[in-house]
């Protein structure tokens, strides 16, 4: 036999006898199988995490469209959409071929399913495998579902919204798209007329409670005088926070509002509402400033869109939201000319106020040609309140002689101490407060908005238009009652 044999033989012997050759032999026999776990482990692992992030995906997604309504592929667009945007997709699909394509590229099948009462929806991929690969099985399943469900909530709500004139262009725009989003959302489910009745306030600095409740009114005789028709605005009562023009008693303890009348301004053609019988430039409307008529309770979603759509801005004035805010309360509670509100002590119902406004409370300055140094005897605008500074209203009381500026100064001290006062009262009603702020950088105004809110968590400062629509989405989907059911 030649060496080299015999060597092999002796080196073999001599390694059948080391104890550690027999561990490394041990090692050697049960590192494939170990090697082969640790990848099953790792594909199984990876497997997981997409399972989870998809699941997380859908049911964002799914959350945010259930507050959204639309015809089928546009829902089935925005769901792609934010599933997309959810797995880190930076640049938002154009539209559904665009959309099934970015979500082909990563792999991804959806389905989606909207019945009104839930959404559901599903998302499928494939995990390319490591170590399965090498038994054949190159690609593992992943699929996820969620089911988005509507809870039936009895709702009364009411919008109380800014139509002054910086609303004008695009704001107007704006909030009649994010309003009528949101009367969609909340009648996304046919049954939902039973139980959902939505108000709607215009505001601008007075509420316009509707030409054909006259008789809560008085004072249309001097629209009779003059040959003008009452829009259906009206005043501050004197019962109420500031004094205004006096109130008369109805029966049954019941009060009548004054009737809205700007006067006729005859003291320069540059007056807002200037009048004159022998110049073309006279433009007097006793009805200035007054806003489209306020929507009692309804459970029609058509009527109300309707509504909505022919909002529109309103110059002059000012602004005051506690006028608006005092009024979306009166039409939760049967005050006034209305009534079919629940009682607030009826707890199968909620009761809500969402108030949006794009500007702080403020009473226009006149035209210095206007103002008190002028014989006319006033330097702001007319309102609710008459003429602040000529009446003694709004904080002026005794102070006729200030100067228009800090006139209108006092008198917006006094609307945010009254915002304050009609905010707190419908929060002691039992409401939910949402309040909105709409493109304005104004720290008092956002800040007076949401301590109004009923937490700090139902205030939006809504920066853009489209950033109000979100935010009358979210809304929605709150008061929709949105919950993952699967």
């Amino acid at each position: 036999m030649s060496r080299a044999p015999l060597a092999a033989l002796a080196a073999l012997a001599a390694l059948l006898r080391s104890r550690r050759g027999a561990a490394a032999l041990t090692t050697a026999l049960a590192l494939p199988p170990l090697i082969f776990a640790m990848g099953l482990a790792v594909d199984l692992a990876r497997a997981q995490i997409l399972r989870n992030r998809l699941g997380a995906a859908i049911d964002a997604a799914g959350l945010a469209v259930g507050s959204s309504a639309g015809e089928a592929d546009a829902l089935r667009l925005r769901f792609g959409s934010y599933v997309l945007a959810n797995l880190g997709e930076a640049q938002r699909p154009a539209g559904l071929a665009a959309m099934e394509a970015a979500l082909a590229r990563r792999g991804v099948a959806i389905t989606f399913e909207n019945t009104g009462r839930a959404i559901a929806a599903t998302a499928t991929a494939e995990l390319r495998t490591g170590m399965l690969a090498l038994l054949g099985k190159r690609a593992l399943p992943v699929s996820v579902r969620t089911v988005i469900e509507r809870e039936v909530t009895k709702l009364e709500v009411a919008l109380v919204l800014d139509v002054t004139g910086s609303m004008a262009g695009d704001k107007i725009a704006a909030l009649r798209r994010a309003a009528t989003e949101l009367i969609d959302v909340l009648y996304a489910d046919p049954a939902a007329r039973s139980h959902v009745r939505v108000a709607i306030v215009p505001y601008v600095t007075a509420v316009n409670i509707g030409a054909g409740n006259a008789a809560s009114v008085f004072g249309l005789e001097d629209f009779a005088l003059t040959g003008r028709s009452w829009k259906g605005c009206v005043m501050a009562r004197s019962d109420e926070a500031e004094p205004g023009p006096k109130a008369d008693p109805l029966p049954a303890g019941r009060k009548r509002w004054p009737a809205y009348f700007w006067p006729r301004e005859t003291t320069h053609r540059q007056c807002v509402n200037y009048y004159s019988p022998t110049d073309p430039a006279s433009r007097w409307d006793p009805n200035l400033a007054c806003p489209e008529p306020v929507t009692p309770l309804s459970s029609d979603p058509a009527a109300l869109k309707a509504d909505i759509a022919r909002l529109r801005h309103h110059n002059s004035g000012g602004t005051m939201t506690n006028v608006g805010l005092a009024w979306g309360l009166r039409l939760l509670s049967n005050q006034g000319p209305f009534a079919g509100a629940r009682p607030f002590a009826d707890r199968e119902w909620r009761k809500v106020v969402v108030v949006m406004t794009d500007g702080e409370n403020n009473v226009n300055l006149q035209h210095p040609n206007c103002d008190g140094n002028s014989g006319d005897g006033h330097g702001l605008d007319y309102g609710p309140y008459g003429y602040p500074d000529a009446h003694g209203t709004l904080g002026n009381a005794g102070v006729q002689g200030n100067s228009p500026s800090r006139t209108r100064d006092a008198a917006i001290r006094a609307l945010n101490a009254d915002t304050r006062r009609q905010c707190d009262a419908i929060k002691a009603a039992g409401a939910l407060l949402y309040t909105i702020t709409f493109r304005q950088n104004n720290a008092g105004l956002q800040a007076l908005f949401r301590g109004c809110a009923s937490d700090p968590q139902k205030y939006f400062d809504s920066p853009s238009n489209e950033a109000l629509q979100r935010d009358f989405r979210l809304i929605a989907g709150e008061l929709a009652n949105l919950r993952i059911a699967e």
